[in-house]
Order: structure tokens, then C-alpha cells, then sequence
């Protein structure tokens, strides 16, 4: 298609040596990362770095996401040290995404400390992101942690929602405190928070 050729023709420029547009290597990645390939991504990403145009915010977030949901743990955590070695603050979604990718691998370890992480940069977060960190507690089966986590989003000022209270009740249901999982249910109940079949599960 039209990406393929443009990757084609920004290819023989940088064989020729002919200056390739700051704006064709960043409109690349981001083409290439939207398709979900990330090697032709990481490839065009590096030539733009060798040929000294700086990656911006919006091109690394938008490979380092597609890492992310390529499931490549390594890469992405290569990539987003070089984001932040940059200098870059990084955006609540995508520090979203990425946490979320740990906490989908039940990777509570490594979802803590990419929040801890972002948040000594300078990185704001959402009820989206506490919410991937208490579903991290809840694959470990971790309800103290659960607890704790939904305790901190409160403090930040964040109002929970349907899946931050189901990802607690999940994590004290899985970690066998039925009772407990109970009065999180009853909780969500009284604050008015929509249950959903899942909690019940």
C-alpha cells in the first residue's frame, strides 16, 4: 500500500544518502506502530535517531504502545527508559497502556514499579491507571494489595468505578476472603457504583 511505498522510497533516500524529512521518519513509525509492526517501527525509529532527528513525545508513545500490546515486555521497557531518558514526561495513556500490558500478564511486581516509576517523572494518573494496578492485584490474588491500592486512588482524589471495585472484590474472592469480598461488594453497593455480573463471579 501507500506505507509500503513510502517506506520503500524513504529506504533508497537513506541509501543515496539524500535527507529524509523529519516528518516522513516520525509519519512512519507512527504508520508502521499503528499496524502493530513493530520491527519495521523499532527499525525506522532507529534510523530516524542515527540520522539526528530527535523522537519526539507523540512518535515514541506511539511505539512504545504498540509494544506494549505486542506483549514484549523487554522492548518496552528498553524503549520507555530511552523516553525517559529523553526527558520526555510520559502521558497518562500511555503509561495506562503499559501498566495495564503488566497487569494483564499478572505481573503485579512489574506494575507497581512502572507506576512507581512514572510518577517519580512527573507522570499524572487516571482511575484507569490505579484500576490496571488493583487487576494486578487481583490476578495475584493479592487482597491486601488490592485494598491498599484502592485506598491510594481515594487519597489522589479519584473516584472508583464498576471495574476498580470488581478488581477488589475479584483479588479478596481469589485470595479466599469471601467475607471480605462481601463488604466490598456492599460498599460498592452504598457509594452507588453499578455492580456487573463479573463481580459476582
Amino acid at each position: 500500500g501507500e506505507i509500503d511505498a513510502a517506506a520503500r522510497c524513504a529506504s533508497r533516500m537513506v541509501r543515496e544518502r539524500v535527507p529524509v524529512e523529519p516528518g516522513s521518519y516520525r509519519a512512519l513509525v507512527h504508520a508502521m506502530a499503528s499496524k502493530g509492526e513493530v520491527g519495521a517501527a523499532e527499525e525506522w525509529l532507529s534510523k530516524m535517531e542515527k540520522a539526528g532527528v530527535p523522537a519526539d513525545s507523540s512518535t515514541l508513545s506511539s511505539f512504545i504502545s504498540a509494544l506494549a500490546k505486542a506483549d514484549d515486555p523487554p522492548k518496552c521497557a528498553k524503549w520507555l527508559q530511552h523516553f525517559l531518558d529523553l526527558g520526555h514526561i510520559c502521558p497518562t495513556i500511555l503509561a495506562n497502556t503499559v501498566i495495564n500490558a503488566a497487569a494483564q500478564a499478572g505481573d503485579l511486581p512489574k506494575a507497581e514499579a512502572l507506576f512507581h516509576q512514572l510518577a517519580e517523572r512527573g507522570t499524572e494518573f487516571d482511575a484507569i491507571t490505579y484500576s490496571s494496578v488493583i487487576n494486578a492485584c487481583a490476578k495475584s490474588c493479592d487482597a491486601e494489595k488490592a485494598q491498599a491500592w484502592f485506598r491510594a486512588m481515594e487519597a489522589a482524589g479519584l473516584t472508583a468505578d464498576t471495574v476498580t471495585y470488581t478488581s477488589v472484590v475479584s483479588a479478596c474472592a481469589h485470595a479466599s476472603e469471601l467475607d471480605l469480598a462481601e463488604q466490598w461488594l456492599q460498599k460498592m453497593r452504598e457509594a452507588g457504583v453499578a455492580t456487573h455480573r463479573i463481580t459476582f463471579n
